[in-house]
């Protein structure tokens, strides 16, 4: 191509042996006109296009014209194309079935197979949208045989009924700069069970808006970077689809990335693995992150599981339920994010699958430098023979008002909690289940005599030392419970003393004489 970028390249016969001329090289310039197309809008300029396609040169549309095409244009090993911002319009009516308007397509072999190709500013326009399917699909028939190096560049998509542009079994593709408005999804990254089957993809700086499912999902993908771009998921028509959906796949990074009003989560990771959930901006639905197991992945246990999760520097606001959602996944960091949702900024919890109470346990999950402007909840069961351990380290947590608001309790069951120089405001209870069942329930309260209920955590030699978050005075009343609520033991502070308390309410004082030995008498006060 020309330093311009808009013409075509021909090479004129040169001898071997001979003196090299550079004039020998021209520049031609190489239009879909050229290979019979019209773009009035009536004249079907299918066979026109799939012509230019086997040229051995870059084509360029005219930006004036709208294509009309009665079946797929069919990208070809090489194939280069400009469309200059032309509209093509589907009439796909007359066909027997769904097909896709722009197709890039393994074949049987790898030599025939559509890689090295280029799509530029095309306007795919699907104003009756029967029997399109996406916008522009590529697909591989076999492994053997994937489409590999493909850039799509600066393409609307609009009205295709299954999508916008949809990868399967391929390998080496660049998304770039698109939008899609309406359909099912915007931007799918698929493959069939197998995470080598669709890799190495860049979807960087497109948009979605008026999608009835996801904007951007990932099955079963692996090496995916999403990146830059921005989803409002207004019109999705169901709380079961997301902004983002990160499925059963391996090695994604989702970046810098806008997610609004989806109904559900902005952002969601299920099954998934190596997946790093970084400086994106999420906002409304139920949760604004969400990372859990899936439990569809009958298959193969590996697979129901997620693991090795990031979610670092993310900004989160205007949440129904959480900001930041962790359930059933293991080696999991939640870190310097900021929390701005009003009902819970942090929950930390296990998945029960209620029909056949299959359940998978969240494990060695750690926090550390996040601030949220709502409370921290976790509720872990880890089973005796896998251990979990749960580490908070410098974060931040405005809770509700009342320790009768239980939502922000820690609830364990044989789990390692490591705290270390959190500040937790008005939090309310913290509740611990040993191992031993629910009739072992013990519960902590923290409370000093005005009411407030918030605490500043310092660990200071293995100690662990409590303050009134608003005040700064010194703690605190602490109320160890039994599991029906009766008040145990009560420890006052400021040297005030233990006390006891029977069942029936009498109050006890607990002293230790110089030689050790423990004195029980009633109190009167």
């Amino acid at each position: 191509m020309s330093p311009t970028g808009q013409l075509a390249r021909a090479k004129v016969t040169h001898t071997a042996g001979t003196h090299f001329d550079a004039s020998a090289w021209l520049y031609v310039t190489l239009t879909l006109e050229d290979f019979g197309a019209v773009g009035d809008g009536l004249a079907d300029d299918t066979e026109a296009i799939n012509r230019a396609l086997v040229s051995a040169y870059p084509v360029l549309g005219n930006q004036s014209a709208t294509y009309r095409v009665t079946s797929e244009i069919k990208m070809k090993n090489g194939s280069d194309v400009d469309f200059q911002g032309a509209i093509i319009r589907p009439d796909f009516a007359a066909q027997p079935q769904a097909l896709s308007v722009i197709l890039i397509a393994g074949a049987s072999s790898a030599e025939s197979s559509a890689s090295n190709c280029r799509i530029e500013n095309c306007k795919i326009i699907a104003t009756n949208q029967k029997n399109v399917k996406f916008g522009i699909e590529v697909y591989g028939a076999t492994t053997a045989a994937k489409p590999a190096n493909i850039l799509i560049r600066g393409v609307v998509t609009k009205n295709c009924d299954k999508g916008g542009i949809f990868l399967n079994t391929c390998t080496a593709i660049r998304i770039v700069d698109c939008i899609n408005d309406g359909g099912n999804r915007a931007i799918g990254v698929g493959a069939t069970k197998s995470h080598s089957d669709t890799t190495d993809v860049l979807v960087q700086g497109c948009s979605s808006k008026n999608s009835l499912s996801f904007c951007f999902q990932t099955y079963y993908g692996s090496a995916i970077q999403l990146v830059g771009n921005v989803g409002d998921g207004s019109k999705q028509r169901s709380a079961d689809f997301s902004i983002i959906t990160v499925d059963r796949s391996r090695d994604v990074s989702v970046m810098a990335n806008s997610c609004t009003n989806s109904p559900e989560a902005q952002i969601y990771v299920t099954g998934a693995s190596g997946v790093n959930v970084t400086g994106n901006i999420v906002s409304g639905g139920a949760h604004g992150i969400h990372v859990c197991c899936n439990f569809e992945a009958e298959e193969d246990a590996a697979i129901r599981e997620a693991r090795n999760i990031s979610v670092t520097g993310n900004i989160t606001s205007s949440h129904a339920v959480s900001d930041v959602l962790i359930n059933g996944v293991q080696q999991a960091v939640v870190s310097a994010n900021a929390m701005r949702g009003t009902a819970c900024s942090l929950r930390v919890q296990d998945t029960i699958r209620r029909q056949d109470s299959m359940q998978m346990n969240t494990r060695d999950f750690s926090a550390v430098g996040n601030v949220g402007s709502a409370e921290f909840q976790a509720s872990i069961e880890s089973p005796s023979a896998a251990p979990s351990t749960i580490a908070l380290a410098a974060n931040r947590f405005t809770g509700w008002t009342g320790w009768d608001r239980r939502f922000s309790g820690l609830d364990v069951i044989n789990t390692e909690y490591r705290l270390g120089g959190n500040q937790l405001t008005q939090i309310g209870a913290i509740k611990y289940d040993d191992v031993a069942g629910p009739s072992a329930i013990r519960e902590f309260r923290f409370a000093d005599e005005t009411a407030n209920h918030g605490f500043v955590e310092q660990v200071d030699s293995g100690r662990i030392n409590y303050i009134n978050a608003e005040t700064s005075k010194s703690l605190l009343t602490m109320h160890i419970s039994n599991s029906d609520g009766a008040r145990g033991i009560e420890v006052l502070p400021n040297g005030g003393g233990i006390y006891l308390h029977s069942p029936d309410g009498t109050r006890f004082k607990v002293s230790v004489a110089n030689d050790g030995e423990i004195k029980v008498a009633r109190s009167t006060s």
